[in-house]
């Protein structure tokens, strides 16, 4: 027995030619949803960040950035990232590493002072006291980290002597005797 059978597809020649078009749009399609998901993973993370950290920073919510696939990459590739980046102070990745790894924290520049002036040991962390004026966030204010560092005499000389001394002024404001490393 012989079982035979003739498809005829009205059309098929477009069909082809149609088929081979989208071909051509593969590599855009992939980088296109490659970066969409890593918009979505973005988002993702920021619902994360806002949910476990104590009101954080505007810098630290703009830390992630999503590099995007290009249909070009081989292999297409989209990177969400930390920003490595800060005009001024320290990059969010950074101090958010041992967030997102484990670990102990960096130290911060103005315990890296208090260490150097002999007022803090390497082995010891500076946390905020009762009375320690506080910025929206929750962090010390910086005027009052220049004022400790100041009383403490841990500011380097720039150009000028920093560091509250015995003179009239230093006295006046308190500086010198407001602050003591204990």
């Amino acid at each position: 027995m012989q079982f035979g059978a003739s498809i005829d597809i009205e059309g098929i020649e477009a069909l082809r030619r149609q088929m081979l078009g989208f071909e051509k749009q593969i590599p855009y399609a992939t980088a296109l949803a490659l970066t969409r998901v890593a918009q979505r993973v973005k988002e993702g993370e920021l619902a994360v960040m806002k949910r476990r950290f104590d009101r954080p920073t505007k810098f630290t919510m703009n830390s992630l950035y999503v590099k995007r696939a290009k249909k070009s990459d081989r292999p297409p590739r989209a990177t969400v990232y930390f920003r490595d980046f800060a005009p001024k102070g320290t990059p969010a990745g950074t101090y958010l590493q041992p967030q997102v790894h484990s670990g102990k924290r960096n130290k911060k520049r103005f315990e890296k002072a208090l260490i150097h002036a002999g007022a803090m040991r390497p082995d010891e962390w500076a946390i905020p006291g009762g009375g320690a004026r506080r910025d929206v966030y929750g962090n010390v204010a910086k005027g009052q980290i220049t004022q400790m560092l100041s009383g403490l005499r841990a500011l380097g000389e720039q150009g000028y002597q920093a560091n509250a001394t015995s003179s009239r002024s230093s006295r006046r404001k308190g500086n010198a005797r407001r602050y003591f490393a204990g």
